[in-house]
């Protein structure tokens, strides 16, 4: 009975080790094969120039009379004393949004008056050719997003400071310069297009459709001179395009698979197939996106009905995508 059972022992033992060694080889192929086909993958990407890692998101550096960014920051504490006082007085918005009471007006006034370096500030940072918020990208992505997001947080405050004066150079019947001040927003969220991820992407699209709203409200209000609706227009046809989403995209990309890196695991021999997997299945996601940019927006949904992105499988990472 003890031989017997002892042979049993014997071939469970060899039958585990073979199955271990099995596996072990179909792994050493799994990892080699996911392997190869990602680095064929981000060989062809950084062949076309794109990001793919979170660093490669580093700019060469401008002057800093070039840089919007250098203005936006020298007129940052004036912009938050406005906006802590326009809290105060409008905490629903942070600006009017009804017709200006004459007190309105008239504190309204005194408060962008005690501030008279912030407008040329803004139109400085609008002439500007290109804006560098010289972003920390060396720092691991976990810690680069509070102070993106910080960055960001300042852009929707400059777009409500703006609509508060708006809304007071239109109650002084300044209908033009109150349009203006609309056309200044947009020339800046034009600058913030160049920014990276998708969070500042999405706070950018905010600005300017709440930069568009408020000419609109302009509009209705009253005649505008034809300088300053040709002024707008021409604007607005710079916005007509889809290359803030798309590098919003691509560097989102570049930001994922850097992230990536700091799951849990991901390093570790046994698990580098299913995270090579996981950056594959994150690729072909983007892919998807991006050629879809080009789509207009009712083929897109009917394309994404008929046809929904695979879902993660066996892969324990795979809900992530």
């Amino acid at each position: 009975l003890m031989k017997r059972f002892r042979r049993i022992l014997k071939w469970i033992g060899i039958i585990t080790g073979a199955a271990i060694a099995i596996l072990l080889i179909f792994n050493a192929y799994f990892v080699w094969s996911t392997g190869t086909r990602l680095e064929a993958r981000l060989v062809a990407l950084r062949q076309a120039g794109d990001p793919v890692q979170f660093v490669d998101l580093s700019r060469e550096s401008i002057p800093p009379e070039k840089n919007a960014d250098v203005f936006l920051r020298r007129a940052a504490d004036d912009l938050d004393a406005i906006n802590k006082e326009l809290t105060a007085a409008y905490p629903k918005r942070g600006y009017p949004t009804e017709e200006l009471t004459p007190a309105d007006q008239e504190k309204l006034e005194k408060l962008l008056a005690a501030y008279p370096k912030v407008m040329p500030l803004l139109e400085q940072a609008a002439d500007c050719p290109d804006s560098d918020p010289r972003f920390d990208t060396t720092l691991p992505p976990s810690r680069f997003l509070e102070p993106y997001m910080n960055h960001s947080t300042k852009h929707r405050m400059l777009i409500r400071i703006s609509r508060a004066r708006s809304a007071w150079l239109l109650s002084k019947g300044r209908a033009d310069d109150a349009l203006a001040v609309q056309v200044l927003m947009l020339r800046l969220t034009r600058h913030w297009r160049r920014e990276p991820l998708l969070i500042g992407y999405l706070v950018t699209a905010v600005c300017e459709q709440s930069a568009m709203e408020e000419s609109n409200r302009i509009l209705q209000h009253g005649p505008v001179s034809p300088a300053a609706r040709q002024a707008l227009d021409a604007e607005l046809a710079l916005h007509d395009s889809m290359d803030g989403y798309t590098w919003a995209l691509r560097s989102e990309r570049a930001f994922s698979l850097s992230s990536i890196q700091e799951f849990p695991g991901t390093s570790f021999w046994l698990t580098r197939g299913l995270s090579n997997q996981l950056l594959l299945s994150i690729l072909a996601l983007y892919d998807r996106h991006l050629d879809d940019a080009s789509r207009p927006y009712a083929q897109v949904i009917a394309r994404w009905k008929s046809d929904p992105p695979c879902g993660g499988g066996l892969n324990p990472y795979g809900t992530l995508v």
